[in-house]
């Protein structure tokens, strides 16, 4: 949150009170990345329109610019491009390397669970203990947590039930988070996917581990076929 204001805001108008800030101001802000850096863009613009809220709410200023800048800077044009997915063979290896690398315990244990469970980042960095069913083997993530907004029950393979004991243990049962950061609060977004810049691996091919997704539907249904999954499915439907 404050990494983008330093990097976009502060240059620009961080010296400014916050009551002479004009529409052209955060338009000279955000136009050189809506095209560019279109998520980071519309974040930005978010965030910028919070701070501003809240001076409206203190009355230090009478409105707010960013409600004005929608059709000035238009819509986020670029076709959207779905990361190449990691094959299934290369998964093992990717896994043990972020094990090998310098990133915190906690990491390390979500980016295995998010494999082996095929969640998305925020579901399992927010996940909690009071969410696990250890006696059924079914992590229950609530419909607020789901981007659908769908309650999601997650099985629980072997592996995941070890990770699960793992962080346990490395967080000695204080905190309602599976995995809290070093100040007991959620992992960050970014670390989870910048985990492999720290393995051995040279720089161009971390770069590429990096781009590439672990939630493609062509290796999950290899796992579960593989594992027989599927077909006990099927049987017990």
């Amino acid at each position: 949150w404050w990494r983008s204001f330093e990097n976009y805001v502060l240059p620009r108008i961080g010296q400014r009170p916050v009551s002479e800030v004009t529409a052209a101001d955060v338009l000279e802000i955000l136009e050189p990345i809506w095209h560019t850096k279109p998520k980071t863009a519309r974040r930005l613009r978010q965030r910028i329109r919070a701070v501003l809220e809240w001076a409206v709410a203190l009355e230090h200023r009478a409105d707010n610019p960013c409600d004005r800048l929608g059709p000035v800077l238009g819509p986020h044009d670029l076709a959207v491009r779905h990361f190449q997915a990691l094959p299934h063979a290369e998964v093992a290896a990717a896994v043990a390397a972020v094990h090998g690398s310098r990133a915190l315990p906690a990491l390390k244990l979500a980016f295995e669970l998010l494999v082996l469970t095929a969640g998305r980042s925020g579901e399992v960095r927010g996940a909690l203990w009071a969410e696990m069913d250890l006696t059924n083997y079914v992590w229950t993530v609530p419909a607020s947590r789901m981007k659908a907004k769908r309650e999601h029950r997650v099985p629980l393979c072997g592996r995941a039930l070890e990770v699960l004991d793992a962080a346990r243990k490395l967080g000695g049962g204080d905190s309602p988070l599976v995995f809290p950061g070093p100040r007991g609060k959620p992992l960050s977004h970014t670390p989870l996917y910048t985990v492999f810049k720290e393995t051995r691996r040279t720089r161009k091919q971390g770069q590429e581990i990096v781009r590439k997704t672990l939630r493609r539907k062509s290796w999950i249904n290899t796992v579960l076929t593989g594992s027989g999954w599927i077909d006990r499915a099927r049987r017990e439907a």
